[in-house]
């Protein structure tokens, strides 16, 4: 069956043709920006407003993905002047709420916008998660956009911080305070715990112990704990020990030399889980010398878990 065509159907037809034309440009495709403007019908709007009632009406696409902004800001066709400019026009996205503080630094909402701008740091499902750790080590290498100049400042701070954390063992951090501040773990509490278990299972047994077993200095020779340190990392073990020794009425040598092993044969494991090196000073100074992308970025990332009050979902 033929539905029969009106007067009053071809006029509507027009009127819905002339009315749609204004909004199409007499131009067909172009390749090359030139002096005509395709968007003539909607110039009475400010400029994104047009594009966006384009996508709307016309299903064209205004604008390069983010990828592609990204991949010009790299290759330098985008400007960190053109980024600034931009994003003075928009106070709205200036950011000034403080987000973060790691150590003195603040963090604002509008640094996390211009990093996210730049290089998008969306939200991942933690499978990928997991992924982006475990296979592209992504707590460990830096991606391959992070900008020269952000990678030198990274790892001249990480080499500064690296050295001032391990100056402080012996001076008021055993090895095992130097491994919670890296890992967020509760190790002190560890090996409280582990101190209190070993001496109620040698409970009556104290006084035959006491002479018995590795001197104090084997094991401080065997943690590689540098000899000028050795009497300031006892008084932190003291200090740690301090009321299990009272309870325990343990004297300092006997206290010191289970501390010792018992911090040993931790570290031996965390160390090699966490790092993939063993648990002694020179064998983590060395690691990290030689490995200072690992440490800025694993520190990076355990303070950010820190701030947080998190520990790593993915740790060993």
């Amino acid at each position: 069956m033929t539905l029969p065509i009106t007067d009053e159907m071809r006029h509507h037809l027009e009127h819905e043709v002339e009315h749609f034309s204004h909004l199409l440009s007499s131009q067909g495709p172009m390749t090359t920006f030139i002096h005509h403007n395709t968007l003539h019908g909607l110039q009475h709007l400010p400029f994104e407003e047009a594009i966006a009632e384009a996508t709307r009406i016309l299903g064209g696409r205004g604008y390069f993905s983010n990828e592609e902004y990204r991949a010009f800001y790299r290759r330098g066709r985008i400007a960190d002047e053109d980024i600034e400019a931009a994003l003075e026009a928009r106070p709205a996205l200036a950011g000034t709420e403080v987000i973060a503080t790691i150590g003195e630094r603040l963090i604002t909402s509008g640094e996390v916008f211009r990093t996210h701008l730049l290089y998008g740091i969306d939200a991942i499902e933690p499978a990928q998660w997991r992924f982006e750790v475990c296979e592209r080590e992504a707590c460990r290498r830096f991606r391959g956009d992070v900008p020269k100049e952000a990678r030198t400042v990274l790892l001249s701070k990480a080499k500064t911080d690296l050295a001032r954390s391990l100056d402080r063992i012996g001076r008021d951090w055993t090895l095992a305070d130097w491994m919670q501040s890296q890992t967020n773990l509760n190790i002190i509490d560890l090996l409280r715990e582990a101190l209190k278990s070993a001496i109620q299972a040698n409970h009556g047994h104290h006084e035959a112990n006491q002479t018995s077993g590795p001197s104090v200095e084997y094991w401080l020779r065997k943690l590689q704990v540098p000899k000028e340190r050795r009497e300031g990392y006892l008084q932190c073990i003291d200090r740690h020990a301090e009321d299990i020794s009272r309870e325990a009425g343990m004297g300092d040598e006997q206290l010191r030399r289970l501390w010792l092993r018992t911090e040993t044969d931790l570290l031996k494991k965390l160390a090699r889980l966490h790092f993939g090196c063993n648990g002694t000073y020179d064998a983590i100074a060395s690691h990290f010398r030689s490995k200072l992308e690992t440490y800025a970025l694993s520190s990076l990332w355990n303070a950010s878990l820190a701030v947080h009050g998190l520990h790593d979902p993915l740790a060993p």
